[in-house]
């Protein structure tokens, strides 16, 4: 009886942790249901359903900065500026 309650207890547990997704402040999930867009989820707390929901990716909210090489820019009075 012991063991049962135990294997028992051990999938609830995985369908627990399946179902309950916490989403970051800066972070957005992409849900997908059955392979097409479902939602896009917010931060906070999430409850999808396993083997149906799949989270597709997740998307970084937070400023990125590229470096971009200087130009060679000629002005209306055809003077040179680089930048």
């Amino acid at each position: 009886m012991i063991p049962a309650i135990i294997i028992i207890g051990i999938i609830l547990l995985f369908f627990y942790l399946q179902v309950l997704k916490i989403v970051r402040q800066s972070e957005v999930y992409i849900i997908e249901r059955l392979g097409k867009f479902h939602k896009v989820a917010d931060a906070g707390l999430t409850i999808i359903i396993p083997f149906v929901d799949h989270v597709r990716s997740i998307v970084s909210l937070k400023q990125q900065t590229l470096d971009i090489a200087p130009q060679e820019v000629i002005t209306k009075r055809q003077c040179y500026n680089y930048n």
